[in-house]
């Protein structure tokens, strides 16, 4: 981090420079802050040759196939209960409505 500081000091210092025609003192500075320049990208090849990119691929979980399956021959089975002509079958057989009168099942 000092070493960047000190890179932009010196730029700045040569621009300053510059702007006020004292060019010798700004290619002096310029000059100066290749030094800089070379340290600031040296550690930053170093510091990148210290990275590594891994890619991590994961696999999905499968649904829960045995819950589906079971999930929808519930469906059916309550479906098919639950049917007009099951339904009847349901209450006549089980004799849920034996106490209550109402119109005959077939």
């Amino acid at each position: 981090m000092r070493r960047w500081n000190v890179l932009t000091h010196k730029l700045r210092k040569a621009a300053t420079l510059a702007s006020l025609h004292s060019f010798n003192s700004s290619a002096y500075y310029v000059r100066s802050s290749r030094h800089d320049l070379r340290a600031v990208h040296e550690m930053l090849g170093d510091a990148a040759a210290g990275l590594q990119t891994e890619l991590v691929c994961y696999t999905e979980a499968h649904p829960p196939y045995g819950m589906l399956l079971a999930i929808a021959l519930a469906g059916a089975a309550l479906y098919s209960l639950l049917s007009s002509r099951g339904l009847k079958k349901f209450i006549s057989r089980s004799g849920l409505m034996a106490g209550v009168r109402s119109r005959k099942f077939d």
